[in-house]
């Protein structure tokens, strides 16, 4: 079993690489100033005949600034924390 990871498609095409996941796994980062999430999912073989599975890694960069203007009228303060 090959287990070389491939990036087979990204959006924007010129977008950076998703850090190597595997199996279930989450991670938040931190970088620039911008909290980004990162998830991945296992992907099954749809015919069982086929030896062929994998992974897919989505990554999301979190509007903290709309969060802050929703959150504005209802909290007098607020912070993020363990990104660090």
């Amino acid at each position: 079993m090959n287990s070389k990871h491939e990036s087979l498609l990204r959006i924007p095409a010129t977008a950076a690489p998703p850090p190597t996941l595997t199996g279930r796994d989450t991670r938040v980062q931190l970088r620039d100033g911008k909290v980004t999430l990162i998830a991945s999912g296992l992907v099954s073989p749809l015919y069982r005949a086929r030896a062929v599975a994998g992974s897919i890694v989505i990554t999301s960069e979190i509007d903290l600034a709309a969060m802050g203007r929703r959150l504005a009228p209802k909290v007098l303060q607020a912070s993020l924390r363990g990104l660090d």
